[in-house]
């Protein structure tokens, strides 16, 4: 038999007693599995306070709706003086966003009117956000007020390019087999 031990080695000791110059796979894993984790230089505490995140719209508007309730806090006339302003305020207040799609588009116009009177006496930021919103909503109404040309029985509206109209249940049901009939489906043949 030969002298080699059947013991194995420890992985604290070296094996030889020299070195290669190769990759050495257990040297490498004790370094990433025992050895201290290095450490890093700190890095400038400025880079992130240097660039705080941006304020989403709706914490813009949040802070719109507070610097307006400041004003008319501050001013105990105000609200009567600005009344679609003072509505706006205080559906704002209740409803937040949701607001600005359920007031009627009138009232926004003259809140819009209004706030822009505001501003021209008060130079708050928070304030031309409110004013941004409200020409933004008023804007997208009309665009769907121009695609809308009526509603009720029988008049044709129009949702994104479909022309809806009412019908009455027979004509649905007509309308139905012959979409679902099996010759429906098939081309017109020409002559």
């Amino acid at each position: 038999m030969s002298n080699v031990s059947t013991q194995p080695m420890p992985l604290e000791g070296p094996a030889e007693p020299h070195r290669s110059a190769g990759f050495e796979p257990l040297s490498w894993l004790r370094q990433r599995l025992f050895s201290p984790p290095k450490q890093r230089k700190p890095r400038e505490a400025s880079t992130l306070a240097a660039f705080p995140p941006p304020i989403g719209r709706g914490q813009a508007l949040r802070l719109a709706h507070r610097a307006l309730n400041e004003f008319f806090n501050l001013q105990e006339g105000l609200r009567q003086v600005l009344p679609h302003l003072s509505l706006l305020e205080q559906a704002l207040g209740r409803k937040g966003s949701k607001a600005l799609r359920r007031l009627p588009a009138h009232v926004l116009q003259r809140a819009l009117e209004q706030l822009e009177d505001l501003q021209t006496s008060e130079n708050h930021p928070d304030l031309a956000t409110l004013r941004t919103r409200l020409v933004e909503t008023l804007a997208l109404r009309s665009v769907t007020k121009e695609r809308d040309t009526g509603s009720g029985p029988g008049v044709p509206a129009s949702f994104f390019g479909v022309d809806v109209q009412e019908a009455s249940h027979s004509a649905f049901n007509e309308a139905e087999r012959e979409w679902t009939s099996p010759g429906a489906l098939q081309a017109p043949s020409r002559q």
